[in-house]
This record gives structure tokens, C-alpha cells and sequence, in this order.
């Protein structure tokens, strides 16, 4: 049952993938600029805002609005706006509003029950706040480190008696100056402070070439409008300091690289961030008055290379920490902290770089050296008349020589490693019995010693193989694997066989030698006792020729006995044809020579008795 309920679930999630992801919330988010879409200030808070939003968990429907007031005075924006947004908001229902800059903040505090009551708002760059507790309202202050600023110019130029504040009568430009006034008791002893507004870039500029050196500037961003053609305040910013060596100082990021030295910066695109994530925890469920409005000073050090190098201000002036833009990219321009930071990592590379060469040279000489064992392991291997192997503990083939491959028709041994017995082997039942006494010799860890096998070679001839086979041990003493020895043993079986074939005819040589010398004895007997017969009776008579063929027959025999005694004893005589001469039976085993002389002699005594009348034995006894 739980498996079908699986199924049905995976079933249900291919056929419905919307379903399986859960969808972001969505969110109604109003934004108020107090100026216009180009105005770098503004530009940088909203790419702050939405860059925050677009990461969040929600699914944020931004709505924007710009009320132009660096363009056009704020009463006369303010008038023709609230019944617009009237009309346009009167459906809406916002889940909080943000705005940037004093204007639209008044603006909407002012408005706020009209266009959207309850909902809760989140300000970003509002100057000189009067109340910190405003009901359902939080935000981030616009509270720029005028001190910093005015702090680092004296550093820069102790000399320094006057600062001039040059801005508009905005009420951005109000509230600045405000600030700036809240400062200038710590300041009177030391700085004479001086107001310009609503002046022109050249208006500034030929006030500026009548300041002493002892002076510098302040510049508040303004917007100004001459013969219908608008001047953003990097324009205003440019065309100041082109016409003056006055130092110019700022509070705001965006007007670093357009004729300001420098000084302790805000940023746009930081006000905005931290103003959307305020925004993002309201929607989360926090309630505004429970977030504390953010007042610390945000500023960062930001200077122009350019613009010091024409005031003549060194880097080493500088707090610690300053950002520096157009600064040329070289090496020997490079902050002494980073410059030998990079010094001993570099240190550090060769160092590294020599021990690893060092190390690879010496790993190259040990793997020559490696290597030259292994190829003199492998050509002494394969001089070894015996077959050799060697197997892992899983039976198969780690490595084999030359004698192995030729023996079983391999033309590469080195094809058999990873290979079993079976695959290697042609012949299976001998494979099978080979497995057989590996797998004893891992188990016993004992070596098995002149084990002869019968082989059935490729070519099918059959071959003998005597087989030892040791445990292979690792350093910890456990067997990993097993080393065979085998020899060809098939011209000592051969050779063994005609031993024992050799033996057997000794035995039958020494059997038939002593046979031969009974039957010697008894022919011997046989011949003499014909003989003396034969002298008895006439040769012509029918028992003479009888007596001579039995003579002649023990004589043969005679003969074939001398053969057989002639094969029985170790000699280096053949055999030959029968020799006519007629010997006496007494000669048999003598030499030829006695043999006749012998044989001859007992004719001529038997002729002189038969020529005195007597019988030849009695005259063979007589003499």
C-alpha cells in the first residue's frame, strides 16, 4: 500500500511541477524619489533598493515614483502630485513605502493618511531630522562626518583659515547647511565659514580665483538651470574646479572623479541597501517603530589621483584606509602594506617553486632509478629457464616471464595480468587444479613443493611440469598473494624410462648369462660323449651318420649359447656369421686359436690309433 501511495505522489509532482515549489509572496512596495531619473545620487539609492529587493524572499511589485524637485520648487511639485497620486493610489494597496531624500519624505508625511493610510514608511538620505520618533516610521539618517571632512582638509593644509559652502536653497541644501552650522563651534578658532547659493558654475568659479590659499571649499550638491538647459551637479562639480587650484571637498560618493579632492564620503547605493533591508524586515513581519532608525556616519575616504596630483597632496597624507580612484595601475605605486605583502608571497613562491623542482628532479632520479630495477627485475626474469608467475590473493595473474608465455603460446606474458587461471590457461582442467593449490597455499600459508603434473600443450603435444608454489607476504606478514615455479620436466621423465628400460635388459642380460653357462656344461658333455661314439662305430653306417648329425646340432647349440654369453657380458663384439672350422665342444667359450690347435690334435691321435688297430676311445684314454 505505501509503495502505491509513493507512486501516486511521484505521479501527482511530474504532472503538477508548479505545485512542488512553493511560490514566492507577493508584495506591494511604493518608492518616492524627491528627484528625477538621472540624478546620480538618486540613481545610486534606487540600484541599492532594487538590488536588495530582487534577493529577497518576496516577490516585490515595485512602484516608482519621482517628484523633480532639483528641477522644480517643492510646493509647486507637492500641489500637482497629491491629487495625481490620489488618483493613481486609489486603488493600490501598499504593503510599505519607501522614500529617498528630504522632499519626498515631507512629502509623505504630510500626505500620508490621504495616499496610503497605515502603511508603514522607510526613508533613505533625509538630512537634519528633527524628531527621532515618528509613528510607524524608521529609516536611515543622512547624518554625512562634516567633521571628518573639515578635520582632514586642516591635516592636508594646516594653513587652512576659510571654508566656503557652496549649494543651493533646496531643501536638501537647507538641511545640509544646517548641519554644517552644527559644527562650526568647534571650529571658530580655526576656520572662518562662508556661504554660496544659487550661484552659477561660473559665477563659483570667478568668486573662486578671487580666494586666497588659505581657503578651500565645500561642495553640496546642486542642481542649477541657466537659459533653459539644466547643469547636474558633476557639471557644476567640473567646471569649478577647471578654473580654480582651490581644494575642493564633498560628502558624497558620486561627485569623486568630477574636480573634488575628496573626503569622507556617503554612498548612494549603501543608503539604499540599508534602507530596503528595513523595508524587507517590515514585510517579514516587524513592526516599524520596533526598528531603530539608522544615525551613525556612514562615511567612507575616497580621493581623486588626479585631482592630487595637481594640489600637490602625497598619498602618505592620507588616513589609513582611503580609496583612491584614477590611480595609475603601477607596480611601484603600490601601497607599501600590499608591496611586501606581495614581496614575501613571492618569497614564499620561489621557495616553494625550488623545493618542488628540487623534488621533481629527485622523484625523476628515483623513478630512473626505479625503472632501471624494474627492467633489469624483468630481463633477469625472463632469463630464467622455469616458468614463473605470480597471482594476488583473488587469483589473478600480477605478472608472468618469457618461459611462462612460450610454454603456453602466449607471444605477450604481460596479457595475462588481471586474468584468472580460466582466462589465461588453455587448458581448463589444468587451470582448475592450479586454482585448486593457489587457493590451498593463501589458505595453509604453506608452500607446496614438486607437485609433476601432465600439460596438454597448444601444439597438443603432452608435456610434464613440476610446480612450487610459495605464499606471497606484505610487511605486516599477511599473504597478498602467491609465486609459482614450474619446470619442463619431459626429457627427464624420457630419459627416467629408458633408464628403467636399461635396467630391465641388464637383469635379463645377467639372467640369460647364467642359463647359458648351464646349457654350456650340459652340450659340453653331449659333444664329447658323441664324439667318442662317433670313433666307435663305422662314419658310413647308418648310426655314424646319426651320431654326426647329433654333433653337428650340439654344436649349433653351442654356438647360440656363445651368442647369448656374448650379450650378457659387457663387449664390444657383434655378432657375426658362423664360422665353418669344426670346433671341439671342450673349446666352447676359448679363443679361436687354442680352440683349433686342440681340435687338430685330437684328429691326428685318433687316425694313428685306427691305424694300430685300436678303437679311438681306448686310444684316447690310453693317451
Amino acid at each position: 500500500m505505501r509503495s502505491i501511495l509513493c507512486t501516486i505522489f511521484l505521479f501527482a509532482l511530474c504532472l503538477f511541477p508548479a505545485v512542488s515549489h512553493a511560490e514566492k509572496v507577493k508584495k506591494n512596495v511604493l518608492y518616492i524619489n524627491s528627484y528625477h531619473h538621472g540624478y546620480r545620487w538618486s540613481d545610486n539609492i534606487f540600484e541599492g533598493i532594487r538590488s536588495t529587493l530582487d534577493e529577497s524572499e518576496f516577490k516585490i511589485n515595485l512602484q516608482i515614483e519621482y517628484m523633480d524637485t532639483k528641477k522644480y520648487a517643492y510646493d509647486f511639485s507637492a500641489q500637482r502630485l497629491l491629487p495625481l497620486f490620489r488618483d493613481k493610489f486609489r486603488n493600490e494597496r501598499f504593503d510599505v513605502v519607501i522614500v529617498s531624500d528630504n522632499d519626498a519624505f515631507n512629502f509623505a508625511l504630510e500626505h500620508r493618511d490621504t495616499l496610503f493610510p497605515g502603511v508603514p514608511i522607510v526613508f533613505c538620505g533625509v538630512n537634519d531630522l528633527k524628531s527621532r520618533s515618528i509613528p510607524n516610521v524608521t529609516g536611515v539618517i543622512e547624518n554625512f562626518p562634516i567633521a571628518d571632512t573639515i578635520d582632514l582638509a586642516l591635516n592636508l593644509r594646516p594653513e587652512m583659515e576659510k571654508i566656503v559652502v557652496v549649494g543651493d536653497s533646496s531643501t536638501a541644501g537647507r538641511t545640509i547647511r544646517a548641519q554644517v552650522e552644527a559644527v562650526m563651534p568647534f571650529y571658530e578658532d580655526r576656520l572662518k565659514f562662508e556661504y554660496w547659493a544659487d550661484l552659477s558654475a561660473s559665477q563659483v568659479r570667478e568668486r573662486a580665483r578671487q580666494l586666497s590659499d588659505n581657503a578651500f571649499m565645500f561642495f553640496i550638491p546642486y542642481y542649477i538651470t541657466i537659459n533653459g538647459r539644466s547643469y547636474t551637479s558633476e557639471e557644476v562639480a567640473e567646471a569649478i574646479s577647471e578654473g580654480t587650484d582651490i581644494p575642493i571637498f564633498t560628502a558624497w560618493e558620486f561627485l569623486i572623479g568630477h574636480g573634488a579632492l575628496g573626503g569622507s564620503l556617503l554612498s548612494g547605493k549603501q543608503h539604499g541597501r540599508m534602507a530596503a533591508e528595513l523595508a524587507l524586515d517590515i514585510l517579514r513581519g516587524t513592526p516599524a517603530d520596533k526598528l531603530p532608525m539608522v544615525e551613525r556616519p556612514l562615511g567612507t575616504y575616497f580621493f581623486d589621483y588626479n585631482v592630487m596630483n595637481k594640489l600637490g597632496v602625497d598619498e602618505s597624507q592620507l588616513p589609513d584606509g582611503s580609496r583612491i580612484i584614477n590611480m595609475p595601475k603601477a607596480f611601484y605605486e603600490l601601497p607599501k602594506q600590499l608591496f611586501w605583502t606581495i614581496m614575501i608571497f613571492m618569497f614564499v613562491l620561489v621557495n616553494v617553486l625550488i623545493f618542488l623542482i628540487y623534488t621533481i628532479i629527485e622523484r625523476r632520479r628515483i623513478e630512473k632509478r626505479i625503472k632501471e630495477q624494474l627492467a633489469f627485475q624483468e630481463i633477469l626474469m625472463d632469463t630464467i629457464p622455469q616458468l614463473v608467475c605470480w597471482k594476488d590473493n583473488d587469483q589473478r595473474y600480477l605478472g608472468a616471464n618469457r618461459a611462462f608465455g612460450e610454454f603456453f603460446g602466449i607471444d605477450d606474458p604481460q596479457a595475462v595480468m588481471g586474468k584468472t587461471d580460466n582466462e589465461a590457461l588453455p587448458q581448463r582442467e589444468f587451470a582448475g587444479w592450479v586454482g585448486a593449490l593457489d587457493r590451498q597455499v593463501v589458505r595453509t600459508r604453506k608452500a607446496l613443493r614438486k607437485l609433476k603434473r601432465r600439460v596438454t600443450r597448444n601444439n597438443g603435444d603432452n608435456a610434464w611440469l613440476e610446480l612450487n608454489k610459495v605464499p606471497l607476504f606484505d610487511p605486516t606478514g599477511n599473504v597478498v598473494g602467491t609465486l609459482t615455479t614450474a619446470e619442463n620436466i619431459t626429457k627427464e621423465r624420457d630419459l627416467e624410462k629408458q633408464l628403467i628400460q636399461s635396467q630391465k635388459m641388464e637383469a635379463i642380460g645377467t639372467l640369460a648369462g647364467g642359463i647359458a653357462h648351464d646349457f654350456n656344461n650340459i652340450l659340453t658333455s653331449i659333444i664329447n660323449s658323441t664324439e667318442l661314439a662317433m670313433g666307435d662305430v663305422d662314419p658310413e653306417s647308418l648310426t655314424g651318420k646319426d651320431l654326426d648329425r647329433v654333433l653337428k646340432a650340439a654344436r649349433r647349440g653351442g654356438h647360440v649359447v656363445k651368442q647369448i654369453l656374448a650379450f650378457s657380458r659387457p663387449s664390444q663384439e657383434a655378432f657375426g656369421p658362423r664360422t665353418s672350422a669344426r670346433l671341439s665342444p671342450r673349446c666352447l667359450g676359448w679363443s679361436k686359436r687354442p680352440c683349433r690347435e686342440t681340435f687338430a690334435s685330437t684328429q691326428t691321435r685318433i687316425a694313428r690309433c685306427r691305424s694300430s688297430g685300436l678303437t679311438p676311445r681306448s686310444c684316447i684314454r690310453s693317451s
